[in-house]
């Protein structure tokens, strides 16, 4: 760690303390300081592991949880310097990626932060004195957006079948179906991380989800064992393995053909610091559970369903910046019986009804009012 951020730190620590001091009511400080708290947080372990400084997605969790202060509190005398602390993040991300984008991101926040000019907010009905949960369930009530990821792609065919069917074909139908029924939902907008047979590193879904601010990651896949006779559902979401096929199930999710593969333990460092957000995690198991339920009751109408139950497993899709996420192995590609329906397009069409079914529930749940805390 270098002098300089090592000092601008200190003052971030010391200026965050301070605040304590003001008239916090006034000033809306109290949901601010909770996300200050919520980014240094993230930053601290982010500077303290060289592990965690391996993986894109941490520098990206903790940037965008200064650039969520930012945005939520644009007046706050915190602002100024949560937006030169991201931008500080994004130049020292720029120069482990060499990545011009990173690059020219970081001299866009430090113009940004030069020109910035930090006044409290007017004291009247309008001003910001709300807790962050008001401040979400207002913007969630104009705009939720769902980022549906259709596993592998491209050069990455993921599981086949032993017809021959390949993963990245079944699953990017299912999600183009999925996303046609979402549409026609007036609150919710959705974006597909791909939308033709083009390869996306891991990394790359992770970003997409993060840089367009999603309020909701499903990841969609096709499963598949050394056991024939596996069969069925599985719902995840992020944390140690459940089991040893769920291990293994991540353990394959997690390489990509021609690419190097991920270390495991690397992904279970990045995930301990992720999971110390319990909100998100509540939030994603609220999600998997509807998503579950919906879809035991949507396809079992027609066809039988083997539910495996909701499992935790370290995805690196799943590392993302703080949205629920879920990852759907809709049926074992590996199971002669699962492949013959996955085959026939009322059997996916018939699985995107229950994803489109269990994402709308949760989205017009309780729940959504704090989901992204």
């Amino acid at each position: 760690m270098t002098r300089r951020p090592f000092v601008l730190y200190s003052l971030v620590s010391l200026l965050w303390l301070s605040i304590g001091h003001l008239d916090r009511d006034a000033m809306g400080a109290p949901a601010a300081t909770v996300l200050m708290e919520r980014a240094s947080t993230c930053d601290r372990q982010l500077l303290a592991s060289t592990t965690l400084q391996r993986l894109r997605s941490s520098w990206q969790r903790c940037i965008q949880r200064y650039a969520t202060l930012v945005s939520v509190y644009p007046h706050h005398p915190l602002a100024k310097t949560a937006l030169q602390r991201q931008a500080e993040l994004t130049k020292d991300l720029s120069r482990r990626s060499g990545n011009r984008r990173d690059v020219e991101d970081a001299e866009k926040l430090f113009a940004r932060s030069r020109s910035m000019a930090v006044t409290p907010p007017p004291v009247t009905a309008a001003a910001d004195t709300s807790s962050p949960e008001t401040v979400t369930s207002s913007a969630s009530r104009s705009r939720f957006l769902v980022v549906v990821d259709p596993g592998h792609g491209g050069k990455d065919p993921g599981a086949i079948g032993i017809g021959g069917l390949q993963e990245k074909d079944i699953v990017l139908d299912v999600a183009k179906r999925l996303q046609a029924l979402l549409k026609s939902q007036r609150r919710l907008v959705v974006s597909l991380t791909r939308t033709d047979d083009q390869f996306l590193s891991l990394e790359a879904r992770t970003a997409f989800a993060a840089e367009r601010r999603a309020d909701l990651f499903v990841s969609i896949h096709a499963n598949a064992s050394p056991r024939r006779e596996a069969q069925g559902l599985e719902t995840y979401v992020l944390g140690r393995s459940s089991d040893a096929d769920a291990h293994a199930t991540a353990e394959r999710e997690n390489t990509v053909p021609g690419e190097r593969t991920l270390d495991t333990q690397v992904v279970i460092q990045a995930m301990l610091a992720d999971l110390s957000d319990t909100t998100r995690e509540e939030h994603s198991l609220e999600l998997a559970q509807t998503v579950k339920e919906s879809f035991v009751r949507t396809v079992g109408k027609r066809y039988p369903v083997v539910d495996l139950g909701i499992k935790r497993a370290p995805f690196y899709v799943l590392l993302n910046t703080g949205m629920p996420s879920i990852l759907s192995e809709i049926a074992f590609l590996s199971n002669p019986e699962d492949e013959k329906r996955l085959k026939l397009p009322s059997y996916r069409q018939s699985i995107a009804n229950a994803l489109a079914a269990g994402i709308t529930k949760y989205a017009a749940s309780p729940i959504l009012a704090r989901s992204t805390e």
